[in-house]
């Protein structure tokens, strides 16, 4: 008997991480499959380290003037709101939807607001970013990261 509950206790820890999408790994921006308003971004790497109840998400930006940024966040997977301290204070944000990662991140209160899902390809090389700008509301970009 303590067999058989060994087992299903294992399956039922594989089937739940089943649900969530493979995201882990290093990541580049291709801007020529991205649809973008007005991008700043020359280049952008991605890193994403996926535990089964959080993620951490370590992201290089060069601007088009060449200006770089490095930015952490770091937050677990239920979400529940997490402090980040780059850029100025925000709160993010993460929990699954289906075979999506959704980020929701908020600065100055509640004036600047980001929805982002993370959805990989089928065969894994390839990564979508949905960016929904809530408010200041503008258009949605789909931004497209191949992985490393």
């Amino acid at each position: 008997m303590p067999k058989y509950v060994v087992l299903s206790v294992f399956a039922l820890c594989a089937a739940v991480g089943a649900d969530h999408p493979a995201l882990g790994g290093t990541w580049v921006f291709d801007p020529a499959h991205s649809v973008t308003s007005d991008s700043k971004i020359k280049a952008e790497t991605l890193a994403i380290d996926q535990q089964p109840e959080s993620v951490k998400l370590s992201e290089s930006v060069t601007e088009a003037n060449g200006k770089a940024t490095v930015s952490e966040i770091s937050c677990n997977t239920a979400g529940t709101s997490c402090k980040v301290k780059d850029h100025g204070a925000a709160e993010v944000s993460f929990w699954y939807n289906g075979d999506m990662l959704v980020m929701s991140e908020m600065r100055h209160g509640n004036d600047w607001v980001v929805k982002r899902r993370l959805k990989p390809s089928g065969d894994g090389h390839t990564l979508v970013i949905e960016v929904i700008h809530i408010t200041p509301t503008q258009t949605t970009e789909t931004l497209t990261f191949t992985r490393q």
